[in-house]
């Protein structure tokens, strides 16, 4: 009995082990650079961000790769935000009330 009660442990824990492991691909940057600035590739970011934001399902993980890495070089990106949003965002939302067309800036705020 203790046999198999230490195999069934051996099995289990093995294949919770095998289960952890992932792979890491170092993206490259400069390939990724270039398909996605490139208007005709199948790759270019306005495209794929847009397969992305209506959730395509056949969007593969090198795709997603592309979505992710490539906004790095999507003229409109910024890492910080902008400072002007956010004052306007801090502006508006330290107000007790809002009224409709402050509501209506806000939304459009929140949106960018």
């Amino acid at each position: 009995m203790q046999k198999i009660l230490i195999a069934f442990l051996l099995l289990t824990g093995s294949l919770f082990a095998s289960a952890q492991t992932e792979t890491f691909n170092i993206p490259d940057y400069k390939n990724i650079e270039k398909e996605t600035t490139t208007e005709t590739s199948p790759l270019y970011y306005p495209k794929l961000l847009a397969r992305y934001n209506s959730f395509d399902t056949t969007l593969t993980q090198s795709e997603f790769q592309y979505v992710y890495y490539g906004a790095l070089y999507n003229p409109s990106h910024n890492v910080f935000g902008s400072a002007d949003l956010k004052a306007i965002r801090k502006r508006l939302l330290s107000q007790k009330q809002l009224e409709d067309k402050q509501l209506d800036t806000l939304l459009q705020v929140e949106k960018k």
